[in-house]
């Protein structure tokens, strides 16, 4: 069987695809485990009745509802930034920002069309300015 040159670079760009994919959801399970972990240890503890409540436990479960809900804001973010498209639209915006280099225009100037309208007696808005 016969695989010509463009079989050969679909495989490899399917395969690329399936890496990102594969990374994005082991970072996000990764976030998500670090995120909500110490919540749930907090709510074992507290359903076999070996959490104390002293100052520096319940601190310490503030933070934890926290953590667990900062998942929600990270979430977002990560899905971002392991997208190559939302990267290579970071850095051009980027680039504009601390640079002061305003991307190259989409249109070439000699493209450009100038929109008129004319008016009911014959003349148009362009030969009023």
């Amino acid at each position: 069987m016969l695989v010509d040159a463009c079989g050969k670079r679909n495989a490899a760009y399917r395969k690329r695809g399936k890496k990102r994919v594969t990374r994005m959801v082991v970072v996000v399970v990764l976030v998500f485990a670090f995120c909500w972990c110490p919540i749930q240890v907090i709510l074992l503890l507290k359903s076999l009745k070996l959490y104390g409540l002293t100052h520096a436990s319940i601190i310490f479960q503030i933070v934890s509802h926290v953590l667990a809900y900062t998942n929600s804001c990270i979430n977002p973010v990560l899905y971002a930034f392991l997208s190559d498209n939302f990267r290579k639209a970071f850095r051009k915006v980027s680039k504009v920002v601390w640079c002061g280099k305003p991307p190259p225009p989409t249109i070439p100037p000699a493209a450009q069309t100038k929109t008129t309208r004319t008016t009911g007696n014959g003349t148009s808005n362009a030969d009023a300015l």
